[in-house]
């Protein structure tokens, strides 16, 4: 498919204190979990490099690449960056 959530699409969030942060980031006041009646909205606020997928076109495991991407860190390699090295082992496939 031509548009995937985490290298097309970002996800990002509004905190109880006004703000927008990236989904993945961590804040201290907003709560884990949804208010959904089917709880089908919990996979949206997982933070962790496990949610920020190169290879997956699930939603649920690229959640968190909005944090990865404005802050231009490599989820899984230290030292390397989202734009050029983890954007590149999609499209260098």
């Amino acid at each position: 498919m031509p548009n995937r959530y985490g290298i097309d699409y970002f996800l990002f969030t509004f905190t109880v204190d006004g703000k927008v942060i990236p989904m993945g980031q961590e804040h201290k006041n907003n709560p884990g979990g949804c208010n959904s009646s089917n709880g089908s909205c919990w996979n949206f606020n997982n933070i962790g490099s496990q949610y920020c997928s190169n290879t997956s076109s699930d939603i649920s495991k690229n959640t968190s690449c909005a944090y990865y991407a404005l802050t231009n860190t490599h989820p899984t390699k230290p030292g390397r960056d989202y734009w050029k090295d983890f954007l590149g082992e999609v499209y260098h496939k």
